[in-house]
């Protein structure tokens, strides 16, 4: 907190401070995002590099905020408009251009609630069915000759019975959604692994989804003893009451669901472990082990 006030870390004051903070900064990021993305006519992405935050947290900000998005066909025109050399890519299943004009034109009326018969009359409609599924027989579909895996089939049937997946398939998913994405570690986890590497501390990284328990995805996990893990918390995704954060993704939900499992957490908060020094963050997380260590020869001997 930058006004002096320190308060107690879960208090009703503590994020009442948190929530004024970010009131002020989401205010700055306001004035540069309607500079930017209304006067300049910048894509979205363009001001979201310019402002230093991720595409999609901008879009709900601005949504919250209530200002307007450009709609897709607004953002391709403006794109065009500054891009004379581009070209318009599609992903139409349609290779016959007139009917790609059509089929568009009757896909945005529709979702407006006309049909293809109010659009077009009775028998034109009639021919346009007819084209539309021409196109998309045998090898002009987009997907001829490609088979779902098994373990798709077996799912898409699941979920269209209504029954739920087992916790292996959504742990599965959730591995493969985190190499589609190639997370890298940020300033913060980097700076740990160091720590990590320059004392031979006994835990590696595994955010990038190495390590997925109960649906979520622990920071660091111990070496030596499987049970210990230590998570590094923004304090905007999970500190930002203005985000409805889940109870998962608290200090107190996490450390509790964890705990359930059978694991021992250490949260470092943002704004704690930029304030340490790196000798101060290396008692904290050597501690943390030796902790255990003590924890666990003490059953040892009781037995």
């Amino acid at each position: 907190m930058d006004n002096g006030i320190q308060y107690l870390r879960g208090t009703k004051a503590y994020y009442d401070n948190i929530k004024t903070e970010n009131k002020k900064t989401n205010e700055k990021i306001l004035i540069k995002v309607k500079q930017k993305y209304y006067t300049e006519q910048l894509s979205i992405k363009k001001v979201s590099e310019l402002i230093g935050i991720p595409t999609t947290s901008l879009q709900r900000l601005m949504i919250a905020s209530g200002l307007k998005l450009r709609s897709r066909s607004e953002a391709l025109s403006l794109h065009l408009k500054n891009n004379p050399e581009a070209h318009q890519h599609t992903s139409s299943p349609f290779k016959d251009p007139d009917i790609q004009r059509k089929g568009a034109i009757a896909s945005g009326n529709m979702r407006k609630g006309k049909t293809i018969e109010e659009l077009h009359g009775i028998d034109e409609a009639k021919r346009l069915r007819k084209l539309y599924s021409e196109q998309r027989s045998g090898d002009k579909n987009v997907n001829f000759g490609k088979k779902r895996p098994q373990h798709v089939c077996d799912a898409l049937s699941k979920a269209h019975k209504g029954i739920p997946q087992p916790m292996e398939y959504k742990i599965r998913r959730l591995k493969k959604a985190f190499e589609k994405l190639r997370i890298s570690p940020n300033k913060l986890e980097t700076r740990l692994i160091d720590l990590i590497n320059k004392h031979q501390l006994p835990f590696k990284f595994v955010g990038d989804g190495a390590l997925i328990i109960n649906g979520m995805c622990p920071d660091f996990v111990g070496i030596e003893d499987h049970s210990l893990l230590i998570e590094i918390f923004g304090e905007y995704w999970h500190g930002n009451m203005d985000l409805e954060v889940s109870y998962n993704r608290t200090e107190k939900g996490r450390t509790e669901v964890f705990s359930d499992l059978g694991y021992r957490t250490l949260i470092i908060w943002e704004n704690d472990m930029n304030e340490m020094t790196n000798d101060e963050l290396l008692k904290i997380v050597t501690d943390f082990y030796t902790n255990r260590k003590d924890i666990k020869t003490d059953m040892e001997n009781d037995i």
